[in-house]
């Protein structure tokens, strides 16, 4: 996620603040609806950003009452380059 908000702060500094709300407000969707999309890779689920091109992966460990985030991804980034972060 670090990289990502490093990418906007050198690429388009206007957007840093705006990222960083959007990722938050995402994550804070999953965690109040973390059932809401749907596993498309075994358990793992994935939330778009509504303006940015990215993507959160996560996991839902229901009997710990935990959700993970896996990896933040962009939408054109390779998803097969996730394998080691999935398994």
């Amino acid at each position: 996620m670090v990289r990502a908000q490093d990418w906007y702060a050198v690429e388009a500094p206007g957007q840093v603040e705006r990222f960083a709300d959007e990722l938050a407000a995402a994550v804070e969707r999953i965690r109040a609806w973390p059932s809401l999309f749907a596993a498309l890779r075994g358990e793992v689920r994935r939330a778009h950003l509504n303006v940015f091109p990215h993507e959160v992966w996560y996991l839902v460990h229901e009997e710990l009452q935990l959700v993970e985030v896996v990896a933040l991804v962009h939408d054109r980034q390779d998803p097969s380059l996730l394998a080691t972060r999935l398994t």
